[in-house]
């Protein structure tokens, strides 16, 4: 049991970093998790990222979904052992059972010291029948008022664990489409589709894939000498990717957006593969796709890709 909560307090620390963003007072199911709440006004939800944020208090909500199995042992912890998260930093001042929608669950508070900040936690477990879901929210101590926590409070009061997982590609800042040939597999570290051939077999060393994703944040420096030679940088960093040749680049426009098109040769997984890839910037950030497939199926692909990345757009902001 120990060593199941050690394991699921590894998922717990990744939750609790700071970040993220939505909008509204209403039920909303978050894009790409099976967690539906209410949302205060002030609250909003940030595309690619599992949580929300509350600008005015500075305060964060994230969710994280863990295996159905994981709900016993953590609960199990944090009812029996008040000190179970001290070695995260995480002092916790009450932890209850409690019923939410339904489901059991754990609602717990604390505070945790963040270098010279003093952070108000609040964390909630809730075991459904298909998903465990850890929910973590902070907020510097100095600014939770008495008001500010019941916002909060009501807030968590108000989480419910769905029947089924919203699309995860609406988590994305983008969108996208599949293909004749090409179909969307999953979402790679939150940020990044994946889409990979149609029919392929499994036991293929290489099999025709494409990438899209985006870049983070607003920041033009990467390529302050020049677009060209950022992308051919960029091309040069894929993991398990050597022997780069015959790299050929170009620039376009793309949906009015200027693009740098570069293709190359490469040895990936040991094996030849030609690569693909578009970016087209705006606003200092980049919208990039990248293709791989192996060199004897590079001319038939190519236009395929060449479909994708057309389809491939930024996201629209949500109206807050």
């Amino acid at each position: 049991m120990l060593l199941i909560l050690k394991a699921s307090i590894v998922w717990l620390v990744l939750a609790i970093m700071p970040g993220l963003v939505l909008a509204q007072s209403n039920l909303v199911h978050l894009r790409g998790s099976f967690a539906q709440m209410e949302l205060p006004p002030g609250f909003a939800e940030e595309p690619g990222m599992a949580g929300i944020v509350w600008d005015e208090a500075q305060a964060s909500i994230l969710f994280t979904e863990l295996p159905v199995e994981a709900f016993q042992a953590i609960s199990n912890g944090l009812i029996t052992d008040p000190t179970a998260l001290l070695g995260d930093g995480i002092e916790l001042d009450t932890a209850a059972n409690i019923v939410q929608f339904g489901h059991p669950g754990v609602l717990a508070r604390g505070r945790q010291q963040a270098g010279a900040n003093l952070l108000s936690k609040w964390l909630l477990l809730i075991g459904a029948p298909h998903v465990t879901l850890l929910v973590t929210a902070q907020a510097p101590a100095v600014l939770i008022s008495p008001s500010r926590q019941a916002v909060i409070d009501q807030a968590l009061a108000s989480i419910r664990v769905g029947d089924e997982r919203s699309d995860p590609r609406d988590s994305l800042p983008f969108v996208f489409a599949d293909s004749d040939r090409m179909e969307f597999a999953r979402i790679l570290s939150g940020t990044t589709a994946l889409l990979i051939a149609r029919g392929a077999d499994s036991g293929e060393t290489v099999r025709p894939v494409l990438a899209i994703g985006t870049s983070h944040g607003n920041d033009c420096s990467p390529w302050a000498d020049g677009t060209t030679p950022y992308a051919e940088q960029l091309i040069g960093t894929m993991k398990r990717t050597k022997d780069l040749k015959n790299i050929t680049s170009s620039t376009t426009a793309i949906h009015g957006d200027p693009a740098v098109v570069t293709e190359a040769e490469a040895i990936w997984h040991d094996q030849p593969v030609a690569l693909f890839q578009t970016i087209r910037f705006r606003d200092c950030k980049y919208l990039r796709t990248i293709g791989i497939v192996p060199v004897a199926e590079a001319d038939s692909y190519r236009i395929e890709f060449d479909t994708l990345v057309s389809a491939a757009q930024w996201r629209e902001p949500a109206s807050k």
